[in-house]
């Protein structure tokens, strides 16, 4: 097997190529027929597929991301893995034996109330003490998750994917967009913000979302310090303040990207990001009613920002990177990994723990110091949870009914920029 549907089929003597129909997905790996009744599969681009003779046709699994590999045992088993580490077994039923999945985004309500999401749908929660895997009704790259308190919770993804955690169980929810939902914020339960990778910025009022703003460029961020002083950001230095009654554009004199925003107070912001090819990070501040650059001496790409305070700001970034901003002067901290960090985020109080997210399900922690400040200590993978969410009855395979996602996961700079290919 190999790329655009090529499959060729040995005789003895001759090669000759099996259609595969509409099927023009990259091929990796086939199995013998020899444990499944002459039945060949093969791991490509849009999952597991079939073989029975010259009929191909698509394997329902848990999960369809690029798979590279696929075997039968001689007991029929059908193993296969993919990419985050993905390994599945079929044995009757399909079991996923492990994943890793990038974690995306993640914000803390709480000292016992946090939430990281990211893809494959996974959704962790921390009570205090540990964290444990949720049931989404999706599949699909989760990018963001806001909470007001432990009975509200909303995830967005691609696709237009919007979820509701109601304090019991997430639910998917109408949304008027199909652009991927990179980020959420609100003051309340019924005053949250979403914006997407189309340029939509949408509001939800406690009954139902809108669209109520639509720019050209595609939107990464949104945060605020109240109802009337909210901050969008976005490709190409875009960004747009919300003052309670309407969106306006601000003056940003740069074309990088703005991957997050952090506001405390009315009249003062903060921005990160990278510049178009990722290799290099940028900042920016909002004060005195103008933006100015910051030297943050880093030459990492930037992603995510958040604090208790304006003098207590931390920023995640590319290679485990997390910085320190104390209200006029950056600092490196150590973070124990090396894995793209997408996400920071802690309790409005600086007195109990934060947390980072990123690649292959790392998650850092990070522990209140005696003046607020957070020194991250450890990094773990969401696959350590694997085995309490096993006891627990969760494990790792998708919610019964889950819709699933098809296609590959992004890799290589796409991966790094968050695009689907």
């Amino acid at each position: 097997v190999g790329a655009f549907g090529t499959i060729l089929r040995f005789n003895g003597a001759n090669w000759t190529r099996i259609p595969a129909g509409a099927i023009v997905s990259d091929f990796y790996g086939v199995t013998s027929g020899l444990y499944s009744d002459g039945v060949m599969y093969i791991a490509s681009d849009d999952g597991i597929l079939a073989l029975d003779g010259n009929t191909l046709s698509q394997v329902s699994t848990p999960y369809a991301p690029r798979f590279y590999s696929v075997a039968t045992s001689s007991t029929g088993a059908l193993f296969t893995g993919g990419q985050r580490g993905l390994v599945l077994r079929r044995s009757g039923n399909w079991e996923t034996l492990n994943a890793a999945p990038d974690l995306i985004d993640v914000w803390t309500a709480s000292g016992s109330d946090t939430w990281a999401v990211g893809e494959f749908g996974f959704i962790y929660h921390w009570d205090g003490s540990g964290w444990s895997r949720q049931f989404t009704p999706t599949t699909s790259t989760l990018n963001t998750v806001w909470a007001d308190g432990p009975g509200l919770a909303f995830a967005g993804g691609d696709n237009g994917t919007m979820l509701r955690w109601d304090g019991s169980a997430w639910a998917a929810m109408a949304f008027p967009s199909n652009g991927t939902v990179y980020g959420l914020w609100g003051s309340s339960a019924s005053d949250v913000h979403a914006i997407t990778a189309s340029g939509q910025i949408l509001h939800y009022d406690g009954s139902a979302w809108k669209i109520v703003e639509t720019t050209s460029a595609a939107l990464w961020a949104v945060y605020g310090s109240s109802p009337t002083d909210v901050y969008v950001t976005g490709a190409n230095g875009t960004v747009l303040h919300y003052d309670g009654h309407s969106w306006s554009a601000m003056n940003v004199t740069t074309s990088n990207i703005l991957t997050g925003v952090y506001a405390a107070i009315p009249g003062q912001a903060l921005a990160v990001g990278t510049n178009a090819t990722g290799s290099g990070g940028a900042s920016y501040q909002w004060a005195s009613g103008q933006w100015g650059a910051l030297s943050v001496g880093s030459g990492k790409a930037l992603t995510s920002i958040w604090g208790p305070r304006s003098n207590d700001v931390y920023v995640s970034g590319d290679t485990g990177t997390m910085l320190h901003f104390n209200g006029s002067t950056w600092s490196s901290m150590s973070t124990g990994s090396t894995e793209l960090l997408w996400a920071v985020s802690g309790a409005p109080s600086a007195s109990v723990n934060g947390f980072a997210v990123g690649y292959n399900g790392t998650i850092v922690l990070g522990t209140a110091g005696g003046t607020g400040a957070r020194v991250a200590v450890a990094a773990k993978a969401a696959t350590a949870f694997g085995a309490s969410a096993r006891s627990a009855g969760v494990g790792l395979n998708p919610a019964p009914g889950a819709r699933t996602a098809r296609g590959a996961l992004p890799f290589g700079k796409a991966r790094q920029n968050r695009k689907s290919r």
